[in-house]
């Protein structure tokens, strides 16, 4: 992809806070409020939330949605918003759809509130949470606001999230260059969103054909989907109401005639979203997914004729990878494939990813002591020098430890949740995404909180405030990309699309920070107003026990292999990832990397499908090269930013029907 260099002379222009401020505001309100009642589309609300779409992706659904919103807009006010402006629209999208979040309705304040009716261990009664009465008053709704009674957990909360994302924006700023300008990480969902934004600012004429062509394919796929979700009358073309997940995951039922005959063949993705991001990936990671995929089922395969997973191909979908017991294809011997993958291929990603950077980094350490470097010149480019970037690093840990250790969970806890677990797992996530659009730091499984496991090999008898609150936030916020997350991938989209559009990354990272705090703020207190109000029994999300729930149960990630085991598993991820980054740095013609191996061998990836995404996005960039060059290649991205305003265009249509249809149900 064609990129921008950071050294040269970037756009400079004044800021229209107002603006920043009032859109900062309502798009995490209105945000905050369609999410809220999004009960009202039943199974299909995680496909048209406007926070965080799509697990596998960490699609920011606002990122597209101002843009698509700003162009009825110019056309009224008939004026023309430049590209920098744009930039900053989309920078705002960005930061407020990670703010609403991935997954939940409720802000977490609330949230813990519902969990804490069920505690009958009396796990959650810390000085952040808020009385039990209250708690319990919460499910019936029909209150006034308490704000002195939830200020605690708001503060705490907030106070998380805000100092998580100083913390790692530091890292973001820190690697910046290198990222965006020597090794020029494509950003997928970005250049997606670069193409919406040319369309807009019709800086000059260019053929729409591809972009109007992804349109009407969105369309085609879009709106069918929507509608049989919504009326049962509607015919289900692509069907979704039978073995299938709202992220649009095929889940093969025991009795289909591959399923059944292949043990490692649970899941296809079938959403196209998936399909068009991951044609923006380079062909060596996407044949590398497709490729170890292979290797994945050749090798489940061999295993269980020699007697392992025993019954399995009696069960279909997840239910066979995770959710099986013992003889999970994904958790069970002789791979241990979520061990393997999610702890050894995290942390080999991580480790060698610095490792490879070390020269850069060092760098950066010069310029941070002001002594002579060769980033002297890049780092006044930067959001903030190196040295700040440093400092607030330290400072944001030492706070998020103490803030931690305010709530009950020890020092040692606490110092594994911030580093081996939450920023191991999430700089890794951001080399895939980054790369591919794929987004491994999502995750359903059950090594989340694997650092801590070393720290309690078993599971104790009587649980405490130090357990519970270290495994859920390990796995919750920590690595399931709901929470911590924030500060690493929201900054570097944006930095992406000003590398793209020549904008200042001061002015981007002012405005990403400064709608992150004031959108956190925003959609935490329209949480807990909407849910005193209208209660979490009649907005569909009374919980339970948190030791208990779903499959962030505390009782099951907890419930780990013995430690011989565990990192015996990470032990042999770690070193084929580190093989693989070292033979693919040093020889050109190797055709094997460590980005593709980890992905096809993660359980969250397994369990979405996505190979069939991979190996779809290999074969057609292939022949488009081949046949068209890099010129024909580029005039197809089109068609992936047509298909974005197609699906942004219907997620608006069917948020305003699923939150009429809470109020008026038809």
């Amino acid at each position: 992809m064609a990129g921008h260099n950071s050294t040269s002379a970037e756009v400079r222009q004044k800021v229209p806070w107002i603006l920043v401020i009032i859109l900062a505001i309502g798009a995490t309100f209105f945000g905050q409020v369609a999410i809220t009642f999004s009960v009202g589309l039943g199974n299909m609300k995680a496909m048209y939330i406007w926070g965080i779409q799509g697990g596998g992706l960490g699609y920011a659904f606002l990122s597209y949605g101002l843009l698509v919103l700003t162009y009825p807009v110019m056309k009224v006010l008939g004026r023309k918003f430049n590209a920098s402006t744009l930039t900053y629209i989309f920078t705002i999208g960005t930061m407020a759809s990670y703010v609403i979040g991935h997954g939940w309705t409720e802000q977490y304040p609330v949230l813990m509130a519902e969990f804490r009716v069920y505690d009958s261990e009396n796990v959650l009664g810390g000085w952040w949470q808020v009385p039990h009465g209250l708690a319990e008053q919460l499910i019936a709704g029909n209150l006034a606001v308490d704000w002195a009674a939830w200020a605690p957990s708001i503060f705490f909360w907030t106070a998380q999230f805000v100092i998580f994302y100083f913390l790692s924006s530091a890292v973001a700023i820190i690697f910046r260059h290198q990222w965006m300008d020597v090794e020029m990480i494509p950003f997928p969902l970005t250049i997606a969103g670069h193409e919406i934004l040319k369309v807009i600012e019709a800086k000059e004429k260019r053929d729409l054909r591809p972009f109007m062509l992804g349109i009407l394919i969105g369309l085609a796929f879009e709106v069918p989907v929507f509608l049989q979700g919504t009326f049962p009358w509607f015919p289900d073309l692509y069907g979704y109401r039978t073995n299938t997940c709202c992220s649009g995951t095929w889940c093969m039922p025991a009795d289909n005639i591959m399923a059944s005959s292949i043990v490692g063949l649970t899941m296809m993705i079938k959403n196209p979203l998936y399909y068009a991001i991951f044609y923006l990936a380079p062909l060596s990671v996407s044949f590398n997914a497709w490729f170890w995929t292979l290797v994945v089922w050749v090798l489940l395969q061999v295993a269980y004729y020699l007697g392992y997973y025993t019954g399995m191909l009696s069960t279909g979908g997840s239910c066979r990878q995770l959710w099986g017991g013992p003889n999970s294809t994904f958790i069970s011997p002789p791979f241990g494939w979520d061990y393997l993958s999610g702890i050894g291929g995290m942390v080999g990603l991580t480790v060698f990813g610095l490792y490879q950077r070390r020269a850069y980094l060092a760098e950066t350490v010069k310029a941070a002591m002001k002594k002579p470097s060769k980033l002297s010149d890049i780092e006044k480019n930067e959001p903030m020098s190196y040295r700040s970037a440093y400092v607030m690093f330290v400072v944001g840990c030492i706070l998020m430890t103490a803030l931690l250790m305010s709530a009950g969970i020890d020092l040692a806890a606490a110092l594994v949740i911030i580093f081996p677990t939450t920023l191991t797992l999430y700089f890794a996530g951001l080399l895939a995404w980054g790369s591919t659009g794929c987004n491994l730091a999502w995750s359903w499984s059950a090594h989340s909180p694997w650092a801590l496991h070393t720290l309690w090999p078993q599971v104790p008898s009587n649980y405490n405030t130090d357990w519970v609150m270290s495994h859920w936030l390990a796995f919750n916020p920590g690595t399931n990309f709901q929470g911590y997350e924030k500060g690493l991938f929201g900054p570097t989209q944006s930095f992406k699309m000003g590398q793209l559009t020549n904008t200042s990354t001061k002015d981007i990272y002012k405005i990403a920070t400064v709608t992150l705090v004031l959108g956190l703020v925003t959609a935490t207190l329209t949480s807990v107003w909407l849910y005193n109000t209208f209660g979490s029994s009649r907005l569909g999300t009374a919980r339970c026990n948190i030791i208990k729930y779903c499959a962030g149960s505390i009782e099951k990630i907890g419930a780990m292999p013995g430690l011989p085991e565990m990192y015996t598993y990470a032990a042999i991820g770690f070193l084929m990832t580190g093989l693989l980054s070292i033979l693919h740095a040093r020889y050109v013609w190797f055709p094997f990397e460590p980005l593709g191996f980890v992905i096809a061998t993660a359980q969250s990836t397994q369990q979405l499908g996505v190979w069939s995404a991979f190996l779809f996005a290999w074969v057609t960039k292939s022949i488009v090269l081949r046949t068209g060059g890099s010129k024909l290649y580029e005039r197809s991205i089109g068609i992936v930013g047509g298909y974005i305003v197609s699906a942004v265009v219907v997620c608006f249509i069917a948020t305003i029907i699923g939150n009429v249809k809470f109020f008026f149900p038809f």
